[in-house]
Order: C-alpha cells, then structure tokens, then sequence
C-alpha cells in the first residue's frame, strides 16, 4: 500500500508541476482536478473515508465554479521565451521524489 501511495503521490506533484506551467488556464484547472481526485484516492487508501468525502465535494465544488469562470474569461497565457524557471521547477520536483523515495526505502 506503500508503494502505491507513493506512486500517487508522484503523479500528484507531476499534476501540480503541470497546473503551474500549461499554456492555457482551463488545462491548469483540470490539472488542479485531477490532483485533489487523487488525494481522495490517497485518503481511501490511508482508510478515511470522512476525510475523502469532504474532499470530493470541496475538490467538485471547487472545480465547477473555476472551470466556469475560465470558460467565461477564455484568457489564454503567450510565450514569448523559453521558460527556465519551468526547467529549475521540474529538476526541484524530481529531487523531491528522489529524496522522499530514498528515506521511503531507507525505513523499509
């Protein structure tokens, strides 16, 4: 069950990563999505199911009013340069995976 926590945990902060650099609002949004789904995930895993209850209907309530604020804005983000900061923000994120998955290993 370790182990798939983990691998959740992983995809979140992938999810999270991606919601900070997508191109356009409304992919960042569903980004957001998925990772709250995911902590729900995580929730009913660690058996608290109160907790994820709470969770799905925050995350859902959440979602729906800012999914329809962007469609209602339809701003879209331009790039004009590579984004360096993006790079330094990936490397960070694979660092902390590396590191919370070597003390993970280093307890077993």
């Amino acid at each position: 069950m370790e182990i798939t926590i983990s691998i959740i945990t992983g995809l979140m902060i992938i999810g999270a990563l991606y919601a900070i650099h997508a191109k356009d609002i409304l992919s960042s949004v569903i980004a957001c999505g998925i990772v709250g789904y995911s902590l729900v995930i995580c929730f009913l895993l660690l058996k608290a199911p109160e907790l994820a209850i709470v969770q799905i209907v925050v995350d859902t309530i959440t979602l729906i009013i800012m999914v329809a604020v962007v469609l209602d804005s339809s701003r879209e983000e331009k790039y004009l340069k590579l984004d360096t900061q993006g790079y330094v923000t990936a490397a960070t994120g694979v660092l902390f995976i590396l590191i919370f998955l070597w003390f993970f290993i280093a307890s077993i």
